[in-house]
């Protein structure tokens, strides 16, 4: 959210790059919070080990969602200017 933030100084083609960037990464933590899981439901004593990672792969899918939605919003405040 900061780099968003700070968008203004790094202009529209360059937040698009930063947000895919910031997508790319919530898909590979998304991936590895998967196959963590997997393994960890395997096991009784993991349970709640496993729980926390479904809250990991649903935070991650989400950061991507939202990454994946900006980019096209970027381009409001360069529309709107004088």
């Amino acid at each position: 959210m900061l780099r968003l933030w700070l968008g203004r100084l790094l202009g529209p083609e360059r937040m698009r790059e930063v947000l895919g960037r910031h997508r790319d990464c919530a898909e590979t933590m998304r991936q590895r919070a998967t196959a963590d899981a997997e393994g960890a439901r395997a096991e009784e004593a993991w349970a709640y080990t496993a729980l926390t990672l479904k809250w990991a792969e649903r935070y991650y899918a989400s950061e991507r969602g939202l990454a994946d939605a900006m980019p096209a919003d970027v381009e409001e405040p360069e529309r709107r200017r004088p």
